[in-house]
C-alpha cells in the first residue's frame, strides 16, 4: 500500500480451501462460517488460475504447521510457524533444501498450492468463486504427474484405489484437462486479475510472515490421513 497506489484488497479472495482426503478418496472444504468441513460430492471443475507452494502439517505437540505461500519456495529462506490453542509461534526458519528433510521428519511435508476459479458449483460455494487446492502427499503427486499448465482448466474424477500392502491402502485423485468456454475463460481472467491483486499487496517484505500464514491457512489443518 502507498499514497499514490493504495491496495483496496488485503484479504485473500479465496472463498474455501479444498483439499484431498486419501483414506476416503473424497473433496472436501473447510466450511469456515459453520466451521466444520464438508464433502463435496460429484467432483471438481474449475480454471487454474495460479500455483504456489509451501509446507504443511500437523504436528502433535505443535499443533498446525506452515509457511507462507510462494512461487519459489527455492529462493529465499521460508520460517515455519505453528499453531496451537489460538498462538503462534516460528518454529524453522532456512532454506528450503537445508531444512526440509528436518521437516518431514517432523511430518510437515511440501504442498502445491492451486488458486482457481470454479466453474461448477462445489457444495454451497458456487460457480465463479475463487478457490485453493491445497495438495499434498497422493494428490500433490497426481497434480504433478499431470503435468497441468496456469491456464488449463481441470475435472476431478472418481478417485483411484491403490493397495500398498494388506494393511495401507489409499486413494488418489485424477485430473482431467476439459475446454471451457469463452464467457467462462473471460470470468477467469477477471478473477486471476483480482488474485494478482491480492499477491501483489502481499509482499513479504511489508507483511508480516505469521500474519500472511493466518490469512492463507484457509482451514484448520489436521494430521495426515496418509501414511508417508
Amino acid at each position: 500500500m502507498s499514497r499514490t497506489k493504495p491496495n483496496t484488497n488485503t484479504k485473500n479472495p479465496a472463498e474455501a480451501t479444498f483439499e484431498w482426503v486419501a483414506v476416503d478418496g473424497v473433496w472436501r472444504y473447510w466450511d469456515v462460517e459453520n466451521k466444520e468441513r464438508v464433502v463435496v460430492d460429484g467432483g471438481l471443475e474449475f480454471a487454474i488460475l495460479d500455483q504456489l507452494s509451501n509446507v504443511s502439517g500437523w504436528v502433535k505437540d505443535l499443533g498446525s504447521c506452515r509457511c507462507h505461500e510462494t512461487h519459489n519456495i527455492t529462493a529465499a529462506p521460508i520460517q515455519v510457524f505453528a499453531w496451537k490453542d489460538g498462538k503462534s509461534r516460528m518454529i524453522k526458519e532456512g532454506m528450503y533444501k537445508e531444512i526440509k528433510d528436518e521437516l518431514k521428519a517432523m511430518g510437515i511435508k511440501y504442498h502445491k498450492v492451486v488458486y482457481a476459479m470454479l466453474t461448477k458449483d462445489a457444495g454451497a460455494i458456487s460457480a465463479g468463486a475463487i478457490v485453493k487446492l491445497d495438495l499434498g502427499g497422493a494428490a500433490m503427486s497426481e497434480w504433478i504427474e499431470s503435468d497441468v499448465r496456469d491456464d488449463d482448466s481441470i475435472a476431478t474424477g472418481e478417485g483411484e484405489l491403490v493397495k500398498v500392502n494388506a494393511m495401507i491402502k489409499y486413494f488418489k485423485p485424477s485430473f482431467e484437462k476439459v475446454e471451457i468456454d469463452a464467457s467462462a475463460d473471460e470470468l477467469a481472467k477477471g478473477a486471476d486479475d483480482l488474485l494478482q491483486e491480492y499477491f501483489d499487496g502481499r509482499k513479504v517484505e511489508s507483511v508480516p510472515v505469521a500474519e500472511a500464514v493466518v490469512q492463507d491457512a484457509g482451514f484448520v489443518a489436521e494430521e495426515d490421513d496418509v501414511p508417508f
